[in-house]
Order: C-alpha cells, then structure tokens, then sequence
C-alpha cells in the first residue's frame, strides 16, 4: 500500500482524509476475516505451531513509548495461512479458548513450554513442545516453531510496527495483513469491489 505521505501528495488529499480512508478500507478488510466462513486451520494429521509474544514496545530505549501489547499467533503448516490475535495476558484462560476456536480436534499442535499450553493434550490435540532454552528443534521429536516464527516476522515487516502513530490502528493492520495473506495478488482488487458494495 502507499504510504499516507505519498498518496497525500497523489491525490491532492490532505494526510488526515487519506488516513481515514485507509482507516476505512482496513476496517472492509477486518468485516471480511470475521465474516469468513472457513476459518479454521488443522486437523488430524496436521501440524498447526503455536506461540505468543510482547510487541509494540521500545528497542533499546529509544522512540516514542508505547503501551506493551500481547499478541498470540497460529500457523497451520499445510495451508500456509495463520492467524494473529491481540490479547490481554498469556494466561491459560486466554490462550486456550482461541485455541478451541481456531484450531480443529485432532490437530498436532507444535509450541514451546509455556506453562498455558500444559493441557492441550487432555482436550483433543496431540501436543508437541520444544525447550527453547536448549534446541530450537527438539532433537528427539522434530518439534519447532520455525514456522511461527518466520510467518510472525514477516507480518511485522508488512504491518510496519514501528508506523503506527495510534495503538488502535494495530489490530486494523494486522487484519489487512491476514486479508492480503489469504488472497492471491491478481484478486485483491475483484474481491475489494465485492467488499465495498
């Protein structure tokens, strides 16, 4: 997408018009994932990696401070797809339930040993875990979240964490990052007209 900078100087818009208007078009894009009706990923046979992290803080103490956000995030390694949620805590009480909801019974579910995810097993995944404190793939089971890890760094590349100027664009532009993640390039334009109509 063009930036609000260079589309301004396009169009003859003043930044703040081009900023609600991108505003707008992220929010289509928002309605469309919420509104997909296949938006569940594994399944038997399936490796979906799991994991969460702390975003949306400063590197090295430098730049404006920003609130710390946790974000959980899931990759099924056959489709290729993930998901991206913003969430309050890493707790049990709230990663699980996501995990109910995303993922499908039956799925193998690869994570790391945080302590949240210790009763996966016992609701219908087969549970996998690697120490990161010792491998980064478990040498005896293969685990890893490379995958996780690699998807996550490239939604930080197309988000452009360090752009946004208000902490409630983020979960807009993550949902622009999953809707052009979902879709082939030659159909971005035919399925936005869909969506504005």
């Amino acid at each position: 997408m063009v930036s609000v900078g260079s589309a301004a100087a396009i169009t003859f818009v003043d930044r703040k018009g081009i900023s609600q208007w991108y505003a707008f078009i992220r929010e289509k894009c928002s309605n469309f994932l919420i509104n997909s009706a296949n938006y569940m990923f594994g399944g038997p046979g399936v490796i979906v990696q799991i994991d969460e992290s702390l975003v949306a803080c400063r590197k090295y103490n430098v730049g404006r401070v920003v609130e710390p956000q946790w974000i959980f995030r899931l990759y099924d390694t056959a489709t290729k797809l993930g998901r991206i949620e913003l969430v309050d805590d890493r707790s049990a009480a709230t990663l699980i339930p996501l995990i109910q909801k995303f993922v499908r019974p039956g799925t193998t579910i690869y994570s790391d040993q945080w302590g949240a995810y210790n009763q996966l097993g016992n609701l219908g995944f087969i549970h996998s875990t690697v120490n990161h404190s010792q491998n980064f793939i478990d040498p005896t089971t293969g685990t890893c979240t490379n995958a996780i890890e690699a998807y996550w760094s490239r939604a930080k590349k197309n988000v452009k964490l360090h752009w946004l100027s208000d902490r409630d664009q983020l979960p807009l532009r993550i949902d622009e990052f999953l809707w052009r993640d979902r879709l082939p390039n030659k159909t971005y334009l035919n399925v936005f007209h869909e969506m504005l109509r």
